[in-house]
């Protein structure tokens, strides 16, 4: 087994094909990452003959207070006509809509927070969202941790809810994804 940073998973799906269409070399990707805006970005085709789909994405090293690219390579067809979205977070229960799905998530490593800075559990709330992670000590005293994937979604026109992080208290931030024919529109919840 692999160290919780290295993992990566490749996710195989079907669906939003339309057969006598063009191949484009360049499509939109709209992402809301870890700690950062939302936007946009280009991927563009490997190789006219070949469907794989190459994105750049930044990623933030906190510890080195450095960001790099590191670059995606997927196995997407080229026809699909539905929206490449990229988020870090995780996907509640009946989050994404039938139509969607997730091509690719990558473990991006775990966020930490000061143990007094995170909420208490409420009990008419669901689990607490530290299942996915836990308590340890760190320079900071005594944290909390949380790992955090980074999922590659393939949306058709429709609202998908997923899940974010507050880097300070680890509170959970819901997002919606609006797709429709303008693009994406990211709408988070009030806490």
């Amino acid at each position: 087994m692999t160290k919780l940073g290295d993992l990566c998973y490749p996710i195989f799906r079907k669906g939003g094909l339309k057969m006598n269409q063009e191949v484009d070399e360049k499509r939109k990707v709209y992402h809301y990452l870890h700690n950062s805006a939302s936007g946009t970005t280009i991927a563009n085709l490997l190789a006219p003959e070949v469907p794989i789909l190459v994105v750049n994405l930044p990623v933030v090293i906190p510890k080195l207070s450095k960001t790099i690219e590191i670059r995606y390579q997927l196995d997407i067809d080229s026809r699909d006509q539905r929206t490449l979205v990229v988020f870090d977070g995780h996907i509640p229960w009946g989050g994404i809509p039938k139509g969607g799905d997730v091509v690719f998530l990558r473990c991006m490593g775990k966020i930490e927070a000061p143990i007094q800075s995170i909420r208490k559990v409420n009990i008419a709330e669901e689990d607490s969202l530290l299942k996915f992670g836990g308590t340890a000590y760190s320079d900071m005293g005594a944290c909390a941790y949380l790992g955090i994937f980074r999922y590659f979604l393939l949306l058709p026109k429709s609202v998908s809810c997923v899940r974010r992080y507050d880097n300070r208290s680890l509170r959970p931030i819901y997002t919606f994804i609006e797709v429709d024919e303008k693009g994406v529109t990211w709408r988070n919840s009030s806490y």
